[in-house]
This record gives structure tokens, C-alpha cells and sequence, in this order.
């Protein structure tokens, strides 16, 4: 017996990656998640977890963990480009943002102290 989509009894394409049902072609969104699972607001305003990662890595290489500062530009930027393509949620690009913004602020911040420090 084959799996048939929640909502409308036609076979199901995949599984709901937040509440676990069948849902069809029509009936699937972005990132895997049904209709009723793309209306409700915490699902819809939430930023994707590269988003906060991103953020996280480069408030701790501002802090001082200067190997993320790179890190963090680099998932800023990939996240930034999953949001334009349209792969990511549109809510995580002030946080990807954020994080490039300050993950370029705190590479030359950290090679300003390091040549004050040198010279």
C-alpha cells in the first residue's frame, strides 16, 4: 500500500519535515514542509539554522575566536545566496547579513590589532 497525501488522498511525494504527514506535490513548500506547516508564524518568521549559525560564529570571532571570523563570512554569504535562490527562508537574511557585516568588521578590527600589536 502506497502513502497518499494528508489533504488530498493523491500519492504522496514526501513526508512533512516538521509534523510528519504525507503531503503531494501540490501540497509540499520550501524546506520540506507542508501548507499548514508553512502558515504557522513560528514556522514562517523563524531565520534557518545557518542563518543563526552564521551569526554565532562571528559574535564569537568578534569576542576573541578569530578562526570563525572566515567561517562565519563564508556561511553569511552561502545563506545570503540560498535566500535569492530561494532554498532558505527570508527571515534569516538580517541575521546572515549581521554576520557578514560583522564578520568583516572583526577580520580587519583583529589585523589592525595584530599589525598595532607587531609594530
Amino acid at each position: 500500500m502506497s502513502s497518499v497525501c494528508a489533504a488530498h488522498g493523491t500519492p504522496a511525494a514526501a513526508v512533512c519535515a516538521r509534523c510528519g504527514r504525507f503531503a503531494c506535490v501540490a501540497c509540499l513548500g520550501a524546506e520540506g514542509l507542508c501548507t499548514e506547516c508553512l502558515a504557522r508564524p513560528e514556522v514562517r518568521l523563524r531565520p534557518s539554522p545557518e542563518a543563526r549559525r552564521a551569526l554565532l560564529m562571528a559574535l564569537l570571532g568578534f569576542h576573541g575566536v578569530v578562526v570563525l571570523l572566515p567561517v562565519a563570512a563564508w556561511l553569511a554569504r552561502a545563506e545570503l545566496e540560498a535566500i535569492s535562490r530561494g532554498t532558505a527562508p527570508p527571515p534569516g537574511k538580517p541575521w546572515a547579513q549581521g554576520a557578514l557585516v560583522l564578520a568583516v568588521v572583526g577580520i580587519v578590527g583583529w589585523f589592525v590589532v595584530l599589525l598595532a600589536w607587531l609594530g
